[in-house]
């Protein structure tokens, strides 16, 4: 006689989405020198229930830097995290000032080919043909799970880099061999991968930029990536 499968507890999926959540959050910022209880991620309970997702939904990023603390490695001075936290925003919010500033003489590809049509000497940007081009390369795989997150990616990282700074990015990533394809955009390992080096190829942005950039996306985005790759 066959024997039934136990059933599946429903909260298991939300419960694994929580913790993942906190766990890439740590480890983000572990990698800037932040350093963590080792009790603040909760051990894994036999039984998963609502109060189980909720004390990982209370571990929020304010929360777990109250829990934490920031070693500065060249100079070994230890500070909380909140302040430190505090210098970073300040040192994000100048870089980001200064870069709008530099983007506003950008001319955006549609500014470009409306300001002088009859003008055929008149090429676009190298930046906005870069930028063009990676878009055109996502809408060939508008059917792959990914497609909206890079998407989503994309538009974040134009909002909040600018695009000469995208397009170096891209530029830097194609010298590097990192191309959009299917093992990005069907594959988990792929997309985290591609996505967190490029990233990494953002012209003086530094790990608390891109910090900032991964935070503020994470506000906006379900970062769910439990997709398998294609076959």
């Amino acid at each position: 006689m066959p024997t039934k499968k136990k059933p599946r507890n429903k909260y298991i999926e939300a419960y694994r989405k929580e913790r993942r959540r906190v766990q890439q959050f740590i480890r983000r910022a572990s990698k800037r020198g932040y350093l963590f209880e080792d009790d603040i991620l909760p051990q894994i309970p036999k039984r998963i229930t609502p109060a189980s997702i909720r004390r990982l939904e209370r571990l929020t990023p304010d929360e777990l830097y109250k829990r934490a603390i920031k070693l500065d490695y060249e100079t070994g001075e230890i500070v909380s995290a909140q302040d430190a936290r505090t210098t970073e925003r300040q040192e994000a919010a100048r870089k980001a000032a200064e870069t709008r500033a530099r983007n506003k003489a950008i001319p955006s590809l549609k500014e470009e080919i409306q300001a002088r049509p009859q003008d055929y000497d008149r090429f676009p940007s190298e930046a906005n043909i870069l930028i063009s081009n990676w878009y055109t390369e996502l809408e060939a795989l508008r059917a792959a799970p990914a497609y909206q997150l890079l998407k989503n990616w994309m538009d974040t990282a134009l909002s909040q880099f600018g695009r000469e700074a995208v397009a170096d990015m891209l530029k830097t990533a194609y010298q590097n061999g990192y191309q959009l394809g299917w093992e990005v955009a069907y594959n988990t390992e792929g997309f985290i991968d591609y996505t967190n080096t490029l990233i990494q190829y953002i012209p003086d942005v530094g790990p608390v930029g891109t910090d900032e950039f991964w935070d503020t996306l994470e506000q906006t985005e379900s970062w769910d990536l439990e997709y398998s790759p294609k076959r």
